[in-house]
């Protein structure tokens, strides 16, 4: 295992073999005196010798070895919370959109109703792509059923009223489509 990887500090050769270290660079304890500095021991004795320049250059760079891994963990967390913030945040709005859209569905649908059977056709070219599609929103795909249906009987009824009173012109008939006109009664003239 590497030394520098678990923290135990490595010494220079002349420090190493007078420790008795068989190796050019070789891990030896180290040992906090009283007045704070490090100092290398063997494993039978007492200190030997300060940590010299380049023990403690690779001290300190283990040391912002350290922090760095911290600080990448810290930025790694605060991404992976404003990912998991971006993705609730596109949840709501799609879920916000879907309820505006089914809500607009059924407000145009009741505008046909009620006031102007264009609105029906509007609403299924509207949705055309949801009424098409069969894994679609089933709310709109039923708004959109409705609305076809509903235009149909409208059609029909329109239909039925232009040929029976202004194709057909029938006095008999002609009765049903009056106006007061003068305190009479009399058919519209077209």
């Amino acid at each position: 295992m590497n030394a520098i990887s678990v923290g135990i500090p490595l010494i220079p050769s002349e420090v190493a073999v007078e420790n008795g270290a068989t190796r050019e660079w070789e891990s030896v304890p180290e040992r906090a005196t009283a007045n704070g500095d490090a100092t290398i021991v063997n494993g039978a004795g007492p200190a030997a010798t300060p940590l010299d320049k380049q023990q403690e250059r690779i001290l300190r760079m283990q040391q912002q070895a350290r922090e760095y891994a911290e600080v990448e963990r810290q930025r790694h967390e605060r991404r992976l919370a404003q990912e998991e913030r971006k993705r609730i945040r596109n949840e709501e709005r799609a879920a916000a959109h879907k309820a505006e859209l089914e809500s607009s569905a059924r407000k145009m649908f009741w505008i046909g109703c009620l006031a102007c059977p264009l609105v029906f056709l509007m609403l299924i070219s509207y949705y055309w792509k949801e009424f098409r599609d069969q894994n679609a929103n089933p709310v709109i795909r039923t708004w959109c059923k409705r609305a076809l249906a509903v235009w149909v009987v409208y059609m029909v009824v329109w239909i039925t009223w232009y040929t029976v009173f202004l194709v057909y012109r029938n006095d008999e008939l002609s009765g049903l489509n009056i106006v007061l006109y003068k305190n009479e009664f009399t058919p519209i003239k077209f």
